[in-house]
């Protein structure tokens, strides 16, 4: 290496570093959620208008924002599924600013997330019997809208969906 290209070569290699220090989120980095800012949006099964709608959000409803893909913002549903909403529908705030839970309400609403599953699984069953793959599909489907129309009727961002899971299994552990 010349004398020439030693400020190259390190020039580069800061740069590097720099790209992927800035790319890397830190450990323990604050969560990105879409907020929806509008009535009846329609969360996509796939990042295009022609694809089957699974679920309609409400204005205000906060999902765990996973990344953007093109016009589409992708999220991650109850179903553990990624789900795609048309970018000018939302909007990325950086933080889950939704109101404390009420702790006599989160094992109601845990209630009704189970029934929830329990629709869906006898739904997928009944609709496609014997057919592993559709029905499992369907389920998934099925999963996300019930569970979605439970946040809804406890009037309950999305977005505390890991909230009520894990303050649902501190309970159990609490009675067992």
């Amino acid at each position: 290496m010349t004398r020439r290209q030693a400020p190259k070569t390190i020039l580069s290699a800061l740069l590097l570093t720099a790209f992927f220090l800035v790319s890397v989120p830190p450990t323990g980095a604050i969560d990105s959620y879409l907020t929806i800012s509008r009535h009846n949006v329609n969360i996509r099964s796939e990042p295009t208008k022609k694809a089957r709608v699974v679920a309609s959000a409400h204005k205000g409803d906060r999902f765990k924002f996973i990344q953007q893909v093109g016009d589409w913002y992708e999220i991650r549903m109850f179903s553990g599924d990624y789900r795609y909403v048309y970018r000018k529908l939302g909007q990325i705030t950086i933080n889950n600013t939704g109101a404390r839970l009420d702790e006599e309400m989160v094992p109601k609403i845990y209630e009704a997330m189970v029934r929830a599953e329990q629709r869906a699984l006898n739904e997928a069953a009944a609709k496609f019997p014997g057919d592993t793959n559709k029905s499992s599909r369907h389920e998934r489907f099925a999963l996300d809208r019930y569970t979605l129309e439970v946040f809804h009727k406890f009037d309950v961002t999305p977005a505390s969906y890991e909230q009520i899971i894990s303050q649902a299994d501190s309970d159990q552990q609490i009675e067992n």
